[in-house]
């Protein structure tokens, strides 16, 4: 028995899953890249003002599972958080412009 966290993602990669509030469709790999870099961004945040970071923390203890290993409502929760909370502030969500799926 492995004690790495399982896999929990349900659609396929490339199946478009969200819709953001500028209208452009992404996909599960497209979230879970964007939660990435969110995470990347709240750490190096972190560390400028602190020499630790609780998000670091968490995710090198190993309760993190990885958000390619996310459920489809898993991430759209996380994102829909991130997404309303940055709109306000327009240039932290410019990290985010991962290339989503065109509209058709």
């Amino acid at each position: 028995m492995s004690n790495l966290p399982s896999n929990q993602r349900d659609v396929e990669e490339n199946k478009p899953i969200y819709t953001t509030v500028k209208g452009h469709k992404l996909t599960h790999y497209a979230l879970a890249e964007r939660l990435i870099q969110w995470e990347y961004r709240c750490i190096m945040n972190d560390v400028k003002e602190d020499p630790t970071s609780e998000a670091l923390i968490y995710i090198l203890e190993g309760g993190f599972r990885g958000f390619h290993k996310f459920t489809a409502n898993e991430l759209i929760v996380e994102y829909g958080e991130i997404e309303w909370n940055a709109s306000a502030r327009t240039s932290d969500f410019k990290v985010l412009n991962l290339n989503p799926i065109p509209n058709s």
